[in-house]
């Protein structure tokens, strides 16, 4: 674990939940992408609106890294794959394989 100084706030937190509240439909559920839409976005755009200073690039720029690499482009499309499918159903592992029991015969 790192800690990052980032600097100070001085913003009330009524402010900044009111803030939260905003950019909420914007970091749902729904609206996550591992590598476009993920808690290090989330955590920029908080810490911009906190201190006026973003989080390391070196952070933020891990996904296009990932993406830049020879493996890239299939990473993302299996990546889009899994989330176009959903969450998996209880019981389920991803792509719809039945999850191993747990428990002796």
């Amino acid at each position: 674990v790192q800690r990052i100084p980032l600097g100070d706030s001085h913003i009330p937190h009524e402010v900044f939940v009111e803030f939260l509240q905003e950019i909420s439909s914007r970091f749902s559920m729904e609206s996550y992408d591992l590598l476009h839409n993920n808690c290090n976005n989330f955590s920029n755009e908080c810490s911009i609106f906190l201190t006026g200073a973003p989080i390391p690039e070196y952070i933020t720029s891990l996904p296009s890294e990932v993406l830049n690499t020879p493996l890239g482009p299939m990473i993302e499309q299996m990546m889009r794959g899994m989330h176009n499918q959903g969450p998996p159903s209880p019981g389920m592992m991803p792509f719809g394989m039945p999850q191993a029991s747990m428990t002796a015969p």
